[in-house]
């Protein structure tokens, strides 16, 4: 008979190991489940994210046309102070022109 005892005692063992393994396997399935959740939920913020970053660049073209009107707003304003000057000088050259110089 305490053979018999002996041997219900190990299956009991085995039996609560068991219980023991499966609870445990259950509960680390559980959070490798909400971990990849929560992995995938982090994803689609962090493409949120990036979408937004991106959206906030300026495009080739947008800057492409922003240099161009800088650019001829630069050149039209050169130009006009470049007019004025050759202006002002050739008054100035009008007035010296006749000018001798006394020795």
């Amino acid at each position: 008979m305490a053979e018999g005892n002996a041997l219900w005692l190990i299956d009991l063992l085995i039996g609560v190991l068991f219980a023991g393994f499966g609870w445990w396997n259950t509960n680390m399935w559980n959070e490798i489940k909400e971990l990849r959740r929560r992995a995938h939920d982090q994803a689609g913020e962090v493409n949120k994210l990036q979408v937004l970053m991106v959206g906030s660049y300026v495009t080739r073209e947008e800057l492409r046309e922003s240099m161009r009107e800088m650019t001829t707003a630069v050149t039209n304003r050169i130009d006009r102070m470049s007019d004025q000057m050759d202006s002002q000088l050739k008054e100035l050259y009008g007035e010296l022109k006749h000018k001798v110089d006394k020795p």
